[in-house]
């Protein structure tokens, strides 16, 4: 009698069980990227407020070596056509007595991508104290007429023409929807009579 060989069922995932394992995935991919960006967006707030502080410093520097007056601005400004214009371009103007004007100091220095300053004065007590209109700003080959714009004062003795009394400082965040998050902060603090700035984090 011939016997037959057995024939096994073939095995393999149920369509219920791949869609499972794909919702998984999904789920996973999601909660890394939103990890990442968090990450990336504390460090380009990080780098924007050693950035600030380095231009701070070297305004100040640059007072003391030239003796002359030189003004720290962050203007107010759109990154790209559509944007909303935010704090967020800094640049240094150095006075000239010879002339009697203003003049660039180095190329202006854009912030990290949506990087900005935290416009509410109670986040940025600075903008109630040393907010100008600047009339005309030459910006990336345009001619930009009626810039807001963050300034600061340099004497050649190091300190600013900030009253000596104040307490000042700005934040930095992310400007994008949920950049309010704590660990996405910077304050930058400048001292009125050294010229001198800390960096705070939270």
């Amino acid at each position: 009698m011939k016997r037959h060989p057995e024939i096994k069922g073939e095995t393999g995932f149920t369509l219920v069980e791949l869609l499972g394992v794909l919702a998984v995935m999904a789920v996973l991919i999601a909660m890394t990227t939103y990890g990442l960006r968090g990450v990336m967006s504390a460090r380009n707030v990080a780098r924007a407020g050693a950035m600030m502080s380095e231009q701070l410093g070297l305004a100040r520097q640059m007072a003391a070596s030239h003796n002359t007056r030189v003004a720290w601005q962050v203007l107010r400004v759109a990154r790209n056509p559509g944007d909303q214009p935010a704090y967020r371009c800094v640049r240094i103007q150095k006075f000239n007595p010879r002339s009697r004007e203003w003049e660039t100091a180095g190329a202006a220095e854009w912030l990290p991508m949506s990087v900005g300053v935290d416009e509410r004065v109670d986040q940025s007590p600075l903008l109630a104290n040393a907010v100008t209109t600047l009339s005309e700003v030459s910006l990336g080959g345009k001619t930009l007429q009626g810039v807001s714009a963050i300034e600061v004062i340099f004497l050649p003795n190091g300190s600013t023409s900030l009253n000596p009394n104040g307490v000042y400082f700005l934040t930095l965040r992310d400007l994008n929807p949920g950049g309010e998050a704590v660990s996405r902060l910077v304050t930058l603090q400048i001292h009125p009579l050294t010229g001198r700035s800390n960096l705070l984090t939270p």
